[in-house]
């Protein structure tokens, strides 16, 4: 799967498109060095900060945020995956990232400074946030693969509750052509461990 960033010419052109639908678009925003997503999905009450405030929040501070945004809790219960057992499936030369496992990091803002700047080689980035509310347009994009990996910075709270979301939405449609897995310790266990990153600036 390759993402590419959204223009503003493009994303108007989008809202032309959707407005006799009356869906309307959001657009999921990073930090500007990172990926752009837009996502049409159902009318929903999202609530966004600017970036400069964000950038203050750390791990446990956007962990609790989405904590109090009211959202549902995950019945299922995704798989576990290590970061050794990561590494070891993209060095599966008979494995392509994208179609045989993808990696979806979850974090927001918190990965704006060191050491926690650092993203997976092969993940997308899809915030925690807006992640139950546009489900059924992530559904349509990852149920082709068989592995879809979740991690924040620990994978204690935002990586496994949208693993869950996820794969609560895979049961709900009878999917059986995608899994949803947490990463043991998230960006941190992979980072202590020693593997190859990404470090964004």
């Amino acid at each position: 799967m390759s993402l590419r960033v959204i223009s503003s010419a493009t994303r108007a052109a989008s809202r032309r498109a959707l407005a006799p639908t009356g869906i309307r678009d959001i657009a999921v925003t990073r930090p500007s060095n990172f990926h752009r997503l837009l996502f049409p999905c159902v009318r929903a009450p999202v609530q966004y900060r600017s970036v400069s405030t964000e950038a203050a929040l750390d791990d446990r501070k956007c962990s609790t945020e989405l904590r109090q945004s009211g959202l549902p809790t995950p019945t299922a219960m995704p798989m576990r995956i290590t970061a050794a057992e990561l590494r070891a499936l993209m060095d599966d030369p008979a494995l392509d990232a994208g179609k045989d496992y993808l990696v979806v990091d979850v974090r927001r803002t918190d990965m704006d400074e060191a050491p926690s700047n650092i993203v997976h080689p092969s993940a997308v980035n899809l915030p925690a946030q807006t992640f139950h509310q546009t489900l059924p347009v992530i559904y349509a994009l990852l149920h082709r693969i068989p592995r879809v990996i979740f991690h924040c910075g620990s994978s204690k709270e935002r990586g496994p509750k949208c693993a869950g979301w996820y794969q609560g939405f895979l049961d709900l449609k009878g999917c059986e052509t995608s899994k949803a897995y947490v990463l043991v310790g998230g960006i941190k266990a992979w980072r202590e461990g020693g593997y190859s990153s990404i470090t964004i600036h």
